[in-house]
């Protein structure tokens, strides 16, 4: 499977052109993505694929970058965009028109005592913790139709929006009671889609005060309090889509299981993650299309 990942990123790359040198580079584009994810593939850090005793024969012709050739050329906005183009290119293209699409968010972290600046304080799994959350919007099928990383102390409701900014031919966006919030709700409108996002539980049946509220908003409380039926009880069934995708990304060896101790600060964080979602398209291509991989 290691060689079918690592051949499916080549792939792609190459579609995308940036094995093509710029003048004056020693190494193109290509070969830094490629090395950087060969380092990612086997949970390993940059200067581990630089060397080439990791490599096994025949799969690397020519000379390797240095490690501070990897830093200095990983270190800038055209590296992280590069990142999200393969990202966009191995990812499955969802349907024209998707009945329901799916908003929750990942955990990412790190020790308390981590020293990273960009890490923040929030709400973890099972209470308070350290690091950054993966924020994303998937169809009812699992496929991922957006994402964004923010530290951990940023507010979903914040978050929420950005995402939606990039949300097309969906009908409904299905999320849990943390999204409940009316400026949710004016951005799922302002892309065409409907957002049904229960109250919490201690809010359910209760009055909504004298707060001028989004039409949404109240027609999601009428479907899941006033007499929720079969079309409702569904679409908060599709919400399992998102929890599908989250455990397809860090269930299997390569995964994003957690951050190495070498990923720390936004901009590696970004691009670790960005890596293990695109080899998370490709695992998932592989397996459903095996001759298309």
């Amino acid at each position: 499977m290691e060689r079918e990942l690592f051949g499916g990123v080549k792939a792609a790359i190459n579609r995308l052109g940036f094995y093509r040198k710029r003048p004056a580079q020693t190494h193109s584009d290509g070969a830094v993505l490629a090395v950087y994810f060969w380092a990612v593939l086997n949970d390993r850090p940059v200067c581990w694929a630089c060397d080439r005793a990791n490599w096994p024969t025949g799969r690397w012709r020519g000379r390797l970058p240095t490690q501070s050739c990897m830093s200095r050329r990983m270190n800038g906005e055209r590296f992280r965009d590069q990142l999200r183009r393969v990202e966009r290119a191995a990812r499955p293209e969802p349907g024209p028109v998707t009945l329901a699409a799916c908003l929750d968010a990942k955990p990412l972290t790190v020790a308390w005592h981590s020293a990273d600046p960009h890490a923040g304080t929030g709400r973890g799994a099972g209470g308070l913790a350290r690091g950054y959350k993966l924020h994303a919007i998937t169809d009812a099928g699992g496929r991922l139709l957006a994402w964004r990383l923010a530290s951990l102390n940023a507010d979903e409701r914040t978050m929420a929006p950005r995402l939606l900014r990039d949300l097309a031919g969906v009908c409904y966006v299905v999320a849990d009671a943390g999204y409940n919030a009316n400026h949710v709700f004016h951005a799922a409108s302002a892309r065409g889609a409907r957002l049904v996002s229960p109250r919490k539980r201690s809010h359910e049946g209760g009055g909504l005060g004298r707060r001028v509220h989004h039409a949404d908003r109240l027609r999601s409380i009428e479907l899941l309090e006033d007499g929720r039926d079969a079309f409702a009880e569904a679409l908060l069934n599709a919400r399992g889509a998102i929890e599908r995708f989250f455990a397809n990304l860090t269930n299997f060896g390569g995964g994003l299981t957690c951050l190495p101790a070498w990923v720390r600060t936004y901009p590696r964080v970004f691009a670790w993650t960005a890596a293990k979602i695109t080899l998370m398209h490709l695992r998932q291509r592989r397996k459903h299309h095996p001759q298309a991989a």
